[in-house]
């Protein structure tokens, strides 16, 4: 069955220890925690290393989801307590199972502050179709790419925003989020 893994990535106005971004670093274990109560959510690549909650993770091994890296256009630090980066990748069901999350409940709480906590974005969030013999998609190359690829299984799908796109960047018959 072809899963969908997404990839989300921003860039902090700031450190996570500073003060701008507490309520972000409070409420985002909580936003984590909703993803697991919605029908379609398969996994999170962070609950293979619980002991990285709250620190950097770039350059980290995250088992089958692979090595935390920096997507190609992060020029910022990479370096523990420098890094202004925040990534996630998690498996789906479907494009509706992650829409359901992304723009509802708790996460759609979070959305409406992002201008508090992140610089406006430069990339694109990011997913591929998975393919019936592999539970986790390969993190390291999805992550390193801010360009729709096909990273494993058929061909990927790319959100940019609310539109689901094709591999070549047309509109797919998918659906359309938001």
């Amino acid at each position: 069955m072809p899963r969908l893994a997404l990839y989300t990535f921003g860039v902090l106005k700031d450190v996570t220890g500073s003060a701008i971004l507490t309520d972000f670093v409070t409420m985002a274990p909580s936003v984590f925690a909703a993803a697991n109560t919605v029908d379609g959510f398969i996994a999170h690549a962070g609950d293979a290393r619980p002991d990285l909650a709250g620190k950097s993770k770039f350059g980290e091994d995250f088992g089958p989801w692979g090595i935390a890296v920096a997507p190609h256009f992060y020029k910022g630090s990479t370096k523990p307590g420098e890094d202004t980066m925040i990534t996630t990748l998690s498996l789906w069901r479907d494009i509706e199972a992650a829409r359901r999350f992304v723009y509802g409940g708790l996460h759609r709480a979070a959305l409406r502050r992002r201008s508090e906590w992140f610089q406006n974005p430069s990339g694109r969030a990011m997913c591929s179709g998975g393919s019936p013999t592999k539970r986790y998609p390969p993190g390291s190359r999805a992550r390193a790419s801010s360009k729709p690829s096909m990273t494993m299984g058929q061909p990927t799908q790319a959100l940019i925003l609310r539109h689901a796109l094709t591999r070549t960047g047309g509109k797919s018959a998918l659906a359309t989020l938001g």
